[in-house]
């Protein structure tokens, strides 16, 4: 399938990223499969009882899901500092008027 041309001893790194890819694909098909279950349990168990509202089925939950993501994102800070948040270092400078004298203290 993958014809790499290998003369050395290096391996062709195709088929091992191809892999990877597919099992992201596969991956986060799973989860969002898990989680749209996991919506469609909940909402069947709780709305019609708590608001009278009808059950769904597990497109509705699809759905619900990715709208969900959509108005709330994934649920992780936006920072692109290495996870840490940015942080803004304001310095300030003192200048000293060297005609005026500085103001003694008074003793208590």
């Amino acid at each position: 399938m993958f014809d790499c041309n290998i003369t050395d001893d290096t391996k062709c790194k195709a088929p091992k990223i191809v892999g990877f890819v597919l099992l992201g694909i596969v991956g986060a098909g799973a989860l969002v499969t898990g989680v749209s279950f996991a919506v469609k349990g909940l909402w069947n168990w709780l709305m019609p009882e708590i608001f009278g509202l009808k059950k769904i089925d597990f497109l509705q939950a699809l759905g619900i899901t990715i709208l969900a993501k959509l108005l709330f994102g994934s649920g992780h800070s936006h920072t692109h500092s290495g996870g840490k948040p940015k942080t803004k270092i304001i310095k300030k400078e003192v200048v000293v008027n060297e005609e005026e004298p500085e103001p003694e203290m008074a003793e208590a």
